[in-house]
């Protein structure tokens, strides 16, 4: 628990500090890197022992998307996503006859594109929008609350479980306390950096990303389960990978960034 929190702390710090110096071109630099050690876990996790040889190469194809938000549009990342795949067809065209099940190798590439490309890309357009830093920060107090609040409250009273079959520690009360300690995460900020927001909009929003960070979570949970694997990385203590620190974002992100371009709140 000691070296959870710990770590906890550094990674937010570090965050925060990213997102107060407000670069952009060192949170994409920054932010691709993080994609493309996302997209190392995840092929380590989902590849046969036999294609893992083309790690080297599905790895920064899959990040594609990241490279393209160089300029922060949803064009951009959109042929991002069109290059990134057609890569995927290419490479598995070219290795058809060493890959044991090319079609499924193919569904796990473009898979890692939408997942570990499209989806954090998202977070880099949310810093390109006017203030991104500030609603950055909003969106990882929702995020962050949530996660506190659904493994505290849940592992001091939780008892039934919310889905066993794909992860047995979460509990329906972590569930909800995670949901409202994520609302009150995001009011709070929202209302510091943004207090000409809607508190009520603020709220349903907060409660709609805490429920999409959980979904996050489970998704890839399936993904560890189907695999065997319990964390899909080493490189935080206490905590797993790469992945499993930003998986809540995932869903999260994009939505957020709807939201805000569709003038939602």
């Amino acid at each position: 628990m000691r070296t959870r929190i710990i770590t906890g702390v550094i990674i937010l710090a570090l965050w925060f500090t990213l997102l107060y110096v407000g670069h952009y071109k060192a949170f994409w630099l920054v932010m691709t890197l993080f994609g493309m050690v996302c997209a190392h876990e995840f092929f380590t996790m989902v590849l046969r022992d036999k294609e893992k040889k083309l790690l080297p190469l599905v790895v920064p194809l899959a990040a594609i998307p990241l490279y393209a938000t160089f300029n922060p549009n949803l064009e951009h990342l959109a042929a991002g996503i069109f290059f990134a795949a057609l890569a995927g067809f290419l490479i598995t065209l070219y290795s058809y006859q060493s890959l044991a099940e090319p079609f499924t190798f193919l569904g796990k590439y473009i898979f890692s594109v939408v997942y570990c490309g499209f989806l954090l890309g998202h977070i880099i357009l949310i810093m390109g929008l006017e203030k991104g830093g500030y609603w950055l920060i909003v969106l990882t107090a929702i995020t962050a609350a949530s996660d506190s609040g659904a493994y505290f409250i849940g592992k001091s009273l939780g008892k039934t479980k919310l889905c066993p079959h794909i992860s047995p520690g979460k509990t329906i009360v972590g569930f909800n306390g995670g949901i409202v300690c994520g609302t009150l995460g995001g009011m709070l900020l929202s209302a510091i950096f943004f207090p000409e927001i809607s508190l009520v909009k603020m709220a349903i929003c907060g409660a709609l990303l805490s429920a999409l960070g959980v979904v996050g979570d489970l998704t890839e949970s399936i993904i560890k389960r189907s695999t065997h694997t319990k964390d899909s990385g080493k490189l935080l203590p206490g905590h797993g990978g790469f992945l499993d620190r930003s998986d809540s974002m995932l869903f999260c992100a994009p939505t957020f960034y709807y939201i805000l371009t569709f003038n939602l709140l």
